[in-house]
């Protein structure tokens, strides 16, 4: 009996050890010439920390940007500052954000980054929609 308890204490430590968040947002928008990040997360027992990564346009891989340490919090932030103009206005910029957990596994979410909600562009596009 003993040995089974020892078993079962020893899979309920290692299933917390790499369970890991449950990230249940990730969203890249662009603010001027920066990219601003955010993600929700839950259930952070068992992470080891955020990593993020930025594919520019028209590369294939992601280059790591940052690593966050996990702090409890429900809302994350971060903003790119580093992201090329010229990138940004020809090209996707295409976010992907690593859960490490303590076992050494990964989840990964991606998000391409949306531009700036812009109601004058807007309103000029359904302007000349009408007279079309």
């Amino acid at each position: 009996m003993p040995r089974i308890a020892t078993l079962a204490v020893i899979c309920l430590l290692v299933s917390v050890l790499t369970y890991g968040a449950t990230v249940t947002l990730f969203r890249a928008q662009i603010q001027g010439n920066s990219v601003h990040l955010e993600w929700s997360a839950t259930a952070e027992q068992g992470v080891s920390g955020y990593e993020v990564y930025r594919q520019d346009y028209p590369a294939d891989d992601f280059d790591q940007i940052i690593t966050l340490s996990p702090n409890a919090q429900a809302q994350y932030h971060y903003t790119d500052h580093n992201i090329l103009p010229a990138t940004a206005g020809y090209g996707p910029v295409t976010y992907r954000l690593a859960v490490r957990t303590l076992g050494g596994t990964r989840t990964y979410h991606t998000a391409p980054a949306q531009p700036e909600d812009n109601l004058v562009a807007r309103s000029w596009d359904t302007i000349k929609l009408m007279f079309r």
